[in-house]
């Protein structure tokens, strides 16, 4: 689901982490100031991920010139936020619940480095999903 998530000029310039180590999640959860982040069953980090993409231009003998620009950073923070969009409608529709954590740009410098972040890479937005042990109440939202 996720992988199939359009992109902007099918650059795919973003990517999964999934964080499986306690150690990680436990400085996740620190910054992000929330502790059950530490808990949660599934933890993926949605990156902007310019570095996959110029490794891949090194390989074919191409440079690309415009790979660090900020429409380049846009255009993959906005493919990173639409992928988890997709992972979230995925597991709902089989009755998980999610939960987003832009809570892990509190601080993203220690984020990139709890992550080991290479350059050209940042990390967009947190998603944890699993069976939820409560029934949140739904946020207000304005009227339309």
């Amino acid at each position: 689901m996720a992988e199939r998530t359009s992109t902007s000029n099918g650059m795919q310039a973003c990517s999964i982490i999934r964080v499986t180590d306690p150690a990680i999640k436990k400085e996740l959860a620190d910054i992000c100031k929330q502790e059950y982040v530490a808990r949660m069953p599934e933890l993926w980090i949605f990156i902007v991920d310019q570095y996959r993409n110029g490794q891949i231009a090194k390989e074919k003998g191409c440079h690309e010139d415009s790979i660090d620009d900020m429409d380049r950073f846009f255009q993959g923070f906005t493919d990173a936020c639409l992928m988890a969009q997709n992972v979230v409608n995925a597991a709902e529709s089989i009755e998980l619940g999610t939960v987003y954590l832009g809570s892990i740009l509190n601080n993203p410098s220690r984020t990139i480095k709890a992550l080991n972040l290479p350059k050209l890479t940042f990390p967009a937005l947190g998603l944890g999903f699993g069976y939820p042990n409560q029934e949140p109440q739904l946020k207000p939202r304005m009227d339309m």
